[in-house]
């Protein structure tokens, strides 16, 4: 799935709990969800703030393998 142009995954890892990640320049964020919704809003909401503090530069800087 993409939102804002990140690539984001949701999936279901066992009975109701949904897993979700992302990744914004690097850094990896995940969280878990009790339903497909939550957890796709969750993820969304992720993104944002990822992105909002992209933008302020208070994203650690990504670091080279």
């Amino acid at each position: 799935m993409r939102y804002r142009c990140v690539e984001y995954s949701v999936v279901r890892i066992e009975g109701g709990v949904w897993k979700w990640s992302a990744s914004v320049d690097g850094v990896s964020i995940m969280g878990i969800a009790t339903s497909e919704s939550e957890a796709v809003a969750g993820a969304e909401n992720a993104v944002d703030q990822a992105l909002a503090l992209k933008k302020l530069g208070n994203v650690p800087p990504r670091q080279s393998d």
